[in-house]
């Protein structure tokens, strides 16, 4: 798990510090700073992807441009840092930025190789003993051990972008994606052909079976239609894959009373159930250890479907699933909260970071914490407080 991560000349993030927990909910207002902390998770993903010499910009999971359109115009010098904290282990990751590159490079100077060298002598001696004193097979070993840890903490890895699957009578299919990275995608769109495969394995989740059900075992398909059901009641997801011209399909059909409807394609049902099944099924599919970034969970939905998915969440969390979703939801926001109250989630496992403008134009972050009854210690200005802003206006 990342529980730790200081950013330093980033975007807008000049020098920012986030303690991370199991769910970790970034809000504020837009343009505050929010998916620059997405992004930089996010890089180190690709950074860990790339073998560990240097960072693309331009990668699997977001294409940023260049190296200037990233440093931070109040940057004192032309280098990025991400400095983390995995499973009590830190480490330091410090880029040069330079002009037009579309990529950054990672700093491996002496210093750091020193660095680097004196973390691992200090938990593994036996093999630092083997390092070879050779100058170019030393910076080698650097580049393999600056990468290890993050390939094996951010291994099982899924980020949803914002912009997600909309209905199509057709979807992609990736046989790769799907065997291999585990992933839907990071429009989920992926996921009928993921729900195509994996739908009749057993759901390894056994906290959202839920208890009214009575049952010890759910496939993933079924989980999917019970927790679907709760946000577009009696709905059942059919998802279908076509080999011959490797794509997909999805379609919908409604239980009414003991019969079902006729299968209905995505464009003829509302478009807020067909966007948010990739969120569904990320956090179904999730197991222990994995991480999973989320933006905006709750876009297209009504108030109680997006507090569902942030019990989602908090079943999730609760779980060993490390999550980071960004959010403009209060509803989603209370559904977590009502979920610490219920103790479906412990308080120590959830934060809340209120990105904002500061001075200068720098940005800053406040955490309130939430307490045993769901509510927080308190309440920043700007953080979903405008409910109270305009009844004031209308009593």
């Amino acid at each position: 798990m990342l529980s730790q991560l200081k950013i330093k000349n980033f975007k807008a993030l000049s020098d920012v510090l986030l303690p991370f927990s199991k769910l970790n909910i970034l809000a504020g207002a837009n343009g505050a700073g929010k998916s620059s902390i997405i992004q930089a998770v996010i890089l180190l993903k690709q950074f860990a992807m790339a073998g560990g010499r240097e960072l693309p910009l331009r990668g699997d999971f977001i294409s940023l441009g260049t190296a200037k359109d990233v440093l931070s115009e109040t940057a004192n010098e032309d280098s990025i840092t991400f400095d983390c904290i995995f499973e009590g282990k830190r480490d330091e990751f410090v880029f040069w930025a330079r002009g037009q590159d579309d990529f950054l490079i990672l700093d491996d100077s002496q210093e750091k190789i020193n660095e680097q060298l004196n973390l691992i002598k200090d938990g593994l001696a036996n093999i630092f003993d083997k390092v070879p004193n050779s100058g170019v097979l030393l910076k080698e070993f650097f580049y393999a051990e600056k990468s290890r840890l993050l390939r094996r903490v951010l291994k099982d890895f899924q980020y949803l972008s914002a912009a997600r699957i909309e209905p199509k009578v057709v979807y992609q299919a990736s046989s790769k994606s799907i065997r291999y990275q585990g992933d839907i995608g990071i429009h989920g769109e992926y996921t009928a052909h993921y729900l195509s495969q994996k739908k009749g394995e057993t759901l390894k989740n056994k906290k959202f079976i839920p208890p009214s059900l009575n049952l010890d075992s759910l496939t993933l398909l079924e989980a999917v239609d019970v927790w679907m059901g709760y946000i577009a009641p009696k709905i059942q997801v059919i998802p279908d894959w076509n080999p011959d011209m490797n794509t997909a399909t999805l379609s919908y059909r409604f239980v009414v009373g003991q019969d079902t409807t006729s299968k209905y394609t995505p464009i003829n049902v509302g478009f807020g159930i067909t966007y948010v099944l990739p969120v569904v099924v990320a956090i179904l599919k999730a197991e222990p250890g994995s991480v999973l970034v989320i933006e905006n969970p709750e876009a297209h939905l009504h108030p109680a479907a997006q507090a569902i998915l942030g019990r989602m969440c908090a079943i999730a969390a609760e779980s060993g699933v490390q999550l980071i979703v960004e959010t403009h939801s209060d509803h989603f926001i209370n559904g977590i909260r009502v979920a610490v109250k219920e103790k479906v989630v412990s308080k120590e496992s959830v934060s809340f970071f209120f990105v904002e403008h500061g001075a200068l134009g720098k940005v800053q972050i406040q955490c309130p914490r939430v307490l045993d009854n769901g509510r927080l210690d308190f309440w920043p200005q700007g953080f979903f407080d405008e409910w109270d802003n305009q009844l004031e206006k209308l009593l």
